[in-house]
């Protein structure tokens, strides 16, 4: 073995999957297209477009009248439901205002 490499348990890697099936089925419930190859989600609320992603886009990349948030995928469907409940929200997809524990 390599040293200094680390690798996931086979527990991790389950909860991982078991996460990220809940958000397929979440993503296909709720019409949120997946960006294959990468954790890039697009949706629309009230007729406003979002991204969630796990990877940086440079600001000359974005598109105009899209609103980016920079988080892990696992996080979608919080924010997700934040959104769709009218909270304010940082490019981390964290909400702003300090009601972070409802």
């Amino acid at each position: 073995m390599i040293k200094g490499y680390w690798t996931h348990s086979k527990s991790e890697k389950k909860a991982f999957a078991n996460a990220m099936a809940e958000i397929d089925k979440f993503c296909r419930e709720n019409d949120i297209e997946h960006i294959e190859g990468g954790g890039t989600y697009k949706f629309t609320i009230h007729r406003k477009k979002y991204v969630v992603t796990n990877t940086h886009i440079p600001k000359d990349l974005r598109l105009k009248g899209v609103t980016y948030y920079f988080a892990s995928q696992t996080r979608l469907i919080d924010i997700y439901k934040d959104l769709k409940d009218g909270r304010e929200l940082n490019t981390r997809g964290q909400r702003i205002g300090g009601d972070d524990n409802e």
